[in-house]
């Protein structure tokens, strides 16, 4: 919860306190007939979100008001069921602000869409006169799938392992020591406070780590940490203890600074990248294959549920580790390395294969199960009725890049040479993903099976003819 608020309506801008930390939301972008909308929105993600959060969320959806004013909505009235469907080809036509013209990030369009999407449900249900059946932005239209690439390299980790308590850095040991090993969020570990350790009746040595989450706005303690992480979160509580004395904060990831106008800066997620990169540069850490690697604070956490997962700990272990509310998070990033899931759904994918002996064959089925029949794409012909007449983006397309093994999908012997020619891309991708960890190598070789499998199939129903 925040300390204090204050609205700036002449340079539009809400200014949040939130122990002691000074947040900036700028609504200048907001459509004039949205913006009393958007104020009491913002009022409601701060109480339950956070200052930190609402801040992110406002970065992302100040693209939705840019696709406002590009398409000229200056009304209730500019909204229409199509406004889904513009707003997403309009994120898959964006370009990033920084870097030239690279396209938006499959996460950066999700959180985007996401926002656009929590916009519109809250003020839907505060005000449901104004926003009465405007719940157009539903679903999941980005996807990011279910393979996620974004862990370090064994070899990486081990080497950081190595190097890492004789580091002179203690913001950098501390911060590494505790990703690597709890998994937390990085605002999670940069918020700690110098009330974090509490000592515990389970032995003279052994403490509990007390923290706020960065969702759900909620706390949460990871009992008994382990004795090494205990004692370098205390020598940085020691090492923080003046700066935080002379500036009255609470924060350990505190740091005096001449550059900064207040005298000190609180640590922050560019800053801690910055600072585990320049430690990987000093200790001649590399990729394996010999190139500079660059890490990202998350990437510890995407680390975790590998690790977990190789050394065969139960997945409810994993989901404590981590917090998540629902097992189902974790799955998605546990099982991948596990030999039993993934035949098992190699297997359940084959099954939902459909090929047929021509174009013929295919109209007949499609009129029998489906009355609208089917679209050409490029695998074969898709029959998924929601899609096949309509401008809707298919999420399962979006989601795996890729149409075959969707039960959705048929295909004839005619797309044969299209089959031969992925088989031959996936293989070559297969040869290059190994040192990224096996959870990655799963997924092109998941791919490769299915591909494998139409193209039996196919060559039957070819032979057969």
């Amino acid at each position: 919860m925040y300390d204090k608020l204050e609205i700036n309506k002449n340079k539009k801008i809400i200014v949040v306190m939130e122990e002691n930390i000074r947040y900036q939301i700028n609504y200048k972008r907001v459509p004039l007939f949205l913006t009393f909308f958007y104020i009491e929105f913002i009022k409601i993600m701060l109480k339950k979100r956070g200052a930190n959060s609402t801040r992110h969320l406002n970065t992302h959806i100040i693209r939705f008001w840019d696709f406002c004013k590009e398409q000229d909505i200056n009304s209730f009235d500019g909204f229409n069921p199509q406004i889904t469907n513009y707003f997403i080809a309009y994120l898959n036509t964006s370009f990033t602000k920084t870097g030239g013209n690279k396209p938006l990030k499959q996460n950066t369009k999700r959180a985007c869409y996401q926002a656009v999407y929590l916009f519109f449900e809250y003020s839907n249900f505060f005000y449901p006169d104004d926003f009465k059946s405007l719940n157009y932005f539903n679903g999941e239209p980005f996807d990011v799938g279910e393979i996620l690439t974004e862990s370090i390299p064994e070899p990486i980790l081990k080497d950081i392992k190595i190097n890492l308590l004789s580091y002179h850095d203690i913001y950098v040991r501390t911060y590494i020591l505790i990703a690597l090993n709890y998994g937390m969020r990085y605002s999670e570990i940069i918020g700690l406070t110098d009330k974090c350790l509490i000592k515990n009746d389970l032995g003279k040595h052994k403490y509990d780590l007390h923290f706020k989450t960065s969702k759900g706005n909620r706390y949460r303690t990871i009992y008994s940490i382990n004795n090494t992480i205990a004692k370098e979160i205390q020598k940085l509580i020691d090492y923080s203890k003046e700066i935080r004395e002379k500036f009255n904060l609470d924060k350990i990831f505190a740091k005096a600074s001449i550059h900064s106008k207040y005298g000190f800066v609180v640590y922050n997620n560019t800053i801690m990248n910055r600072k585990i990169n320049k430690y990987l540069k000093e200790n001649n850490i590399k990729h394996p294959s010999g190139e500079d690697f660059k890490i990202t604070s998350h990437m510890f956490r995407r680390t975790i549920p590998e690790m977990y997962s190789k050394k065969g700990v139960d997945i409810y272990v994993a989901k404590e580790v981590l917090g998540h509310k629902s097992i189902a998070t974790t799955q998605k990033y546990y099982d991948r390395t596990n030999e039993y899931e993934y035949e098992k759904s190699m297997g359940l994918a084959i099954e939902k294969i459909s090929v047929f002996k021509n174009i013929e064959e295919i109209e007949i089925s499609a009129v029998k199960e489906n009355p609208e029949k089917f679209r050409i794409i490029e695998e074969g012909y898709c029959t998924n009725s929601d899609t096949v007449n309509s401008s809707k983006i298919c999420p399962h397309l979006i989601g795996r890049g890729n149409c075959y093994g969707c039960p959705s999908m048929v295909t004839t012997p005619d797309y044969l040479p299209f089959f031969y020619n992925q088989l031959k891309i996936e293989k070559k991708n297969l040869d290059n993903v190994y040192e990224f960890g096996l959870d990655v190598a799963r997924h092109y070789e998941w791919k490769i099976g299915i591909i494998k499998e139409i193209i039996n199939k196919l060559e039957g129903l070819s032979n057969e003819s």
